[in-house]
């Protein structure tokens, strides 16, 4: 197993101990799966003893019947579902004793094999964080009492973002129709293409350019912006212009608020990255990267809110139930 810049001392001898372990368990010979049996108890304990110390527990001299009661009074202060199969460690960690002790002529049953190493897995996993199937550090943070992969905290506000501008589109749809078009939306681009900025080109040809962009922008829109760097940010993404339009429609400030969708937009694609840097430095903690969470699906949500009042109230009948499968198939339909 690689040893990677992000991992700590701590997590990389109980996941190359148990990764070694689960190799010799793929082979056939009953040598090494007298082996890989003796690692796992090894890792696992290795990583156990790992767990305690984070929490700030002394494990030096400590017992395994000691160190199992210790690790389920840590867990049952989280929501994690180990808790239920730290006894099964214990059984599996007797059988270890046998293998040890009695040498010659002992070798772990396959079911008890395959069990340990599913189960030793899960530990590194859960309680040092460290995914043996990419080799990769878990980054993870507690929200809401749950605790989540930093993956699934940006793809959930992913996906809000998403299900956000594609919201505003529908309020274009009724409070600007002509924005709502594929005509439009290729017109827009073309703009930002055709008079592109060209890094070498002249100086005074890219002003030009400027300003014919300017002037194409208000011309199709019928606004009268004056902001080079707006129009170029909405040319280049038509959902930044829907966004905007739909704010105006639903918040008194919405300045602000398109501000703060801006600010969101520039950081999501590295969000990710940040997060996992961040923890990886020491410069952000988990309680950070929580309220940061928080900042952004809370704002997002309150924006859908109002969003979905909005449309609510100006598209009649926009969340009635849509007739039944049994009533197309009255009418003929092939559905």
């Amino acid at each position: 197993m690689t040893t990677h810049e992000y991992e700590s001392p701590w997590q990389v001898m109980p996941a190359k101990i148990i990764k070694l372990a689960l190799e010799h368990a793929e082979k056939k010979d009953d040598f090494d799966h007298q082996v890989a049996y003796l690692l796992l108890d090894i890792g696992v304990e290795a990583a156990l003893k790992a767990y305690l110390v984070n929490q700030g527990h002394n494990v030096e001299k400590i017992f395994f019947p000691d160190l199992l009661k210790k690790v389920k009074e840590e867990l049952s202060k989280t929501t994690s579902d180990l808790i239920s199969q730290i006894n099964d460690i214990g059984y599996f960690h007797g059988i270890r004793n046998k293998l040890y002790h009695q040498g010659d002529g002992v070798k772990p049953t396959e079911d008890n094999l395959k069990r340990y190493s599913a189960l030793a897995k899960r530990v590194v996993e859960e309680v040092i964080e460290v995914n043996l199937e990419t080799e990769e550090k878990k980054y993870v943070v507690n929200v809401e009492g749950r605790r989540h992969e930093v993956e699934d905290l940006a793809d959930h506000i992913e996906t809000k973002f998403k299900n956000f501008r594609e919201s505003c589109a529908i309020v274009i749809e009724k409070a600007h129709p002509a924005y709502a078009t594929r005509e439009f939306a290729m017109k827009l681009n073309y703009i930002l293409v055709h008079w592109m900025d060209i890094d070498d080109a002249d100086p005074e040809d890219r002003i030009e350019n400027r300003k014919h962009r300017l002037e194409k922008f208000n011309e199709l829109t019928g606004t009268k912006q004056t902001s080079y760097n707006f129009v170029d940010y909405v040319s280049d993404d038509v959902n930044h212009f829907y966004v905007l339009i739909a704010l105006q429609q639903i918040s008194e400030k919405w300045q602000d608020d398109w501000g703060e969708y801006t600010e969101l937009d520039d950081k999501r694609s590295e969000l990710l990255r940040n997060w996992k840097f961040g923890m990886q430095s020491g410069r952000l903690t988990d309680e950070q990267i929580r309220e940061e969470f928080e900042k952004i699906t809370n704002w997002i949500a309150f924006q859908q809110k109002k969003i979905d009042e909005w449309i609510h109230s100006h598209l009649e009948n926009v969340y009635r139930r849509l007739p039944s499968l049994s009533s197309f198939e009255r009418k003929g339909s092939v559905f």
